[in-house]
C-alpha cells in the first residue's frame, strides 16, 4: 500500500511535534520568521512561500497552522493566548498518524528545522518518546 502524500498541515505538525516543545509561543513574527530560515534545512517547507519584507510572512503557513488548531492537533491556551500547545494525545497522533507519511531523509531536514523553530518560539521542552 502507498504512502498517502504529506499535506502542508502534516508538514507543520510534523515541524511542530519535531521541536520536542510541548508549548510554543504564539508569535506570528518570530514563527513565520523562524520557518522562513528553517527552510534552508529542509526542502519540505519551501512549499510555504513566504512574502518579502521586514517580517517574512506565509500565508499557505497560517493556513496549514488554522487546519491543526481545527482538527485539535494544536490549541491556544486560554487566557492569553500567547502559546500553542500540543497535548499528548495529539502528539501521540502525530507520531503514528503522520510521521509515517514522511521518508526517514524528511524526518532528518524536518528535526534540524524543529530546532530552528525550537530556538525562536520553544516555551517548555517535553520528552519526546
Amino acid at each position: 500500500m502507498e504512502k498517502p502524500e504529506a499535506t502542508p498541515s502534516d508538514v507543520v505538525a510534523a515541524l511542530l511535534f519535531l521541536t520536542g516543545h510541548k508549548y510554543l509561543y504564539t508569535d506570528a513574527q518570530a514563527l513565520h520568521r523562524a520557518v522562513y530560515v528553517a527552510r534552508e534545512f529542509s526542502s519540505l517547507l519551501e512549499r510555504f512561500g513566504f512574502k518579502p519584507g521586514v517580517y517574512p510572512l506565509s500565508r499557505s503557513f497560517d493556513e496549514a497552522l488554522g487546519i491543526l488548531k481545527l482538527s485539535r492537533v494544536i490549541r491556544t491556551e486560554n487566557t492569553d493566548y500567547d502559546r500553542y500547545i500540543m497535548e499528548d494525545d495529539a502528539r501521540e497522533y502525530v507520531k503514528t498518524r503522520i510521521l509515517p507519511r514522511f521518508r526517514p531523509e524528511e524526518i532528518e531536514s524536518l528535526k534540524r528545522a524543529a530546532d530552528v523553530v525550537a530556538q525562536a518560539c520553544g516555551a517548555e521542552p517535553v520528552t519526546v518518546a
